[in-house]
């Protein structure tokens, strides 16, 4: 990332769908790259994110995001998610914030 310092933020399975049901049987993309994460910073501007699977959850990231404060999956209208169990089970849509939706930025 041209020396450029990033900040993750790791979404714990709890998030990933079925009240974490999926950390039991592990998350795949089943060899996808995970597309669906953005996070945001103390502003509430959502960016696109990178993510990967890791051993907890999902750790997501954004070059366009210093410090996250917030993620979200798959929170579109139409979205074609990325993020399964291992059963083929897809996660489900969720976000970390519980900011009211008028504060939220274009």
């Amino acid at each position: 990332m041209n020396g450029e310092s990033k900040t993750e933020r790791t979404t714990h399975s709890q998030h990933a769908g079925n009240n974490g049901a999926s950390v039991e049987h592990g998350l795949t993309s089943f060899g996808k790259t995970l597309s669906a994460f953005e996070v945001a910073g103390e502003d509430r501007v959502f960016h696109p994110a990178k993510a990967r699977i890791t051993g907890s959850g999902v750790t997501v990231w954004s070059d366009s995001v210093r410090a996250p404060v917030a993620v979200r999956y798959a929170w579109k209208d139409w979205v074609i998610g990325d993020l399964y169990n291992t059963e083929g089970l897809p996660a489900a849509p969720f976000r970390s914030d519980d900011w009211p939706v008028s504060a939220l930025k274009p």
